[in-house]
């Protein structure tokens, strides 16, 4: 019966509404406001009125029940009420990738956050053809990821790098694996084989024209990368990455 009690608890809870707030820490009884977009989506899509509950995160405290106690056009106060998941965090593996067009990389974004990266790193390569990269817009579609996937943590965008400038800053306890169409590259499965739970886990995905020789030279050749092959097919990079992750997180 406490079984059953708790299912039905859990899908109850499922249909409220999830929100991140930026907050460093959740308490009972403490009172948060949400920021103008939170507000519009709560009154004007959602409908939603004072008393109405809904969950609250913050990617540090577990996730929490909040009840509504003011709503107007502009103001919106919420109450926290009890914690009712305990904070987890994903397994600590990031992707890198070179910047693509709009629309992919709306949906690669997306995507890896669903799949529950940590870490989401772009890095500038000889032939990527996108030269500005908003990453405040991109943090905004992490936490709607997260808020729609039902992950506790939120993955940490980082800025835009140079390929050299990645790799000399290289921590050697992380082991970095990178999507390569060569023939010196290793199946992913025998690549999956020299992992273990424990381990740091970097995933490097090249742009739309691929690696240049001389940068794969540079990644075949240093000591904590392994070149790994993930088919037949040649993949867009928002399948790379997708497939790759898949493949690391049965781990």
């Amino acid at each position: 019966m406490c079984y059953i009690f708790r299912v039905m608890r859990d899908r109850h809870y499922k249909n409220l509404t999830r929100i991140y707030i930026n907050s460093q820490d959740l308490k009972p009884e403490d009172t948060h406001n949400l920021t103008e977009n939170q507000i519009h989506y709560l009154r004007n899509v959602l409908r939603l009125n004072i008393g109405d509950m809904i969950r609250i995160f913050n990617g540090n405290d577990g996730e929490w029940l909040a009840k509504i106690i003011s709503l107007s056009k502009k103001n919106c106060k919420i109450e926290l009420a009890k914690q009712i998941k305990k904070q987890c965090y994903s397994p600590d593996i990031e992707i890198i990738f070179s910047p693509v067009k709009k629309r992919r990389q709306d949906f690669l974004i997306e995507k890896v956050t669903e799949l529950g990266v940590s870490k989401i790193t772009l890095v500038k390569t000889k032939y990527c053809q996108i030269k500005k990269v908003n990453i405040d817009k991109i943090k905004l579609q992490i936490i709607e990821a997260a808020e729609q996937s039902e992950r506790l943590d939120i993955a940490e965008i980082n800025e835009v790098k140079n390929l050299d400038t990645l790799l000399t800053a290289w921590q050697r306890d992380r082991k970095l694996f990178v999507c390569a169409e060569k023939n010196f590259a290793i199946p992913i499965a025998d690549a999956l084989k020299t992992v273990t739970k424990n381990d740091k886990i970097s995933i490097l995905v090249g742009p739309e024209g691929g690696f240049s020789d001389i940068e794969i030279e540079k990644l075949a050749s240093a000591k904590f990368t392994t070149m790994i092959d993930l088919g037949k097919n040649i993949l867009r990079t928002e399948t790379a990455a997708i497939v790759a992750i898949s493949c690391f997180k049965i781990l």
